[in-house]
């Protein structure tokens, strides 16, 4: 089932739509943590707890390169509306960076087999009997159907997730993006024993594999189709939860015909997907990136949470 909704359009869109002061839980509600992979890889995390009742517990699955900071100020709002917030760094990014990256034996594949279920089943040890959902940001939503043990997610909203596929991206953009994981890219991280993504913007330098995986990947317009055929890990028709798909008409990498793509591998979800506008919640863009920093009006930050907690 899919629902496609449109987002009301805002009277007089301003710039910044309100300059609401939001809920927000104090420092001493976060702590640091560690998951353990089945393989034994140790990853970094953090954990934001609500100050009164638990409503409920979220795990955060970033995007690719973006170190789980990024994500810091809306894990402590979901806090502060009584949801324990998991966020935490892919095996080879951020503090789970554990080796020099030339050394890194990690694969994109490990972040979605690996990571994300080592974090799904940490949290549910930290909140038993409560249910878990799952935002999946970009390559994060990508990988729920990768997860051996997604059945534990109640709902899961994918937030700027769609395939990378280069040639349903913005025309510009994904110009740039081939010139860069069919030549220079594969070149560089060839010569330099890591992938120097810093150096170009395109966030946190990467491993080796992982940059191997996510180049390949995108030159595909099915993406990870090399996946799809070993049946005891990918679940993709397994998945049964409802799901929200939220992305914005300005991304030039989930357009709608990448995460169309993406959502086709998900035929017994109960989906809802909403496209926003940027002017309709009275901003100039959002882009790929910006709907977690801390500037987005909260009614935009409200769309997940609502369906999150809907009865």
């Amino acid at each position: 089932m899919q629902n496609v909704l449109e987002c009301p359009a805002s009277p007089d869109l301003p710039l910044l739509h309100d300059a609401i002061e939001r809920r927000t839980v104090p420092e001493r509600q976060i702590a640091s943590d560690t998951i353990v992979c089945t393989d034994g890889r140790r990853l970094d995390a953090r954990i934001y707890r609500p100050l009164g009742a638990l409503r409920g517990a979220v795990l955060i699955g970033g995007a690719t390169g973006v170190p789980q900071r990024f994500y810091a100020a809306y894990a402590r709002w979901l806090a502060s509306h009584g949801l324990l917030t998991l966020t935490f760094d892919y095996r080879g990014i951020g503090a789970s960076r554990m080796k020099p990256l030339k050394q890194d034996p990690a694969r994109m594949r490990d972040w979605g087999q690996r990571d994300l279920p080592a974090a799904l089943d940490h949290l549910d040890r930290l909140a038993p009997g409560l249910p878990i959902d799952f935002i999946g940001h970009s390559v994060g939503g990508q990988m729920l159907g990768l997860m051996p043990n997604q059945s534990r997610i109640r709902r899961a909203v994918m937030i700027a997730s769609g395939f990378g596929y280069w040639g349903n991206m913005a025309p510009a953009y994904g110009s740039m993006v081939r010139a860069l994981i069919s030549g220079l890219g594969p070149v560089l991280y060839r010569l330099l024993g890591y992938a120097p993504n810093r150096r170009i913007g395109w966030g946190e330098d990467l491993p080796q594999g992982v940059a191997a995986d996510w180049f390949a990947w995108c030159q595909r317009p099915d993406y990870y189709a090399e996946l799809l055929a070993d049946r005891g890990i990918t679940r993709f028709d397994d998945c049964t939860q409802r799901v929200l798909s939220l992305s914005f008409s300005d991304d030039p990498i989930a357009t709608t015909a990448n995460v169309s793509a993406q959502l086709q591998r998900y035929p017994r979800v109960a989906l809802t997907r909403i496209t926003v506008q940027p002017r309709d919640v009275g901003l100039r863009r959002i882009g790929h990136l910006h709907f977690f920093t801390a500037r987005m009006p909260e009614r935009l930050w409200r769309m997940p949470l609502d369906f999150l907690l809907a009865a």
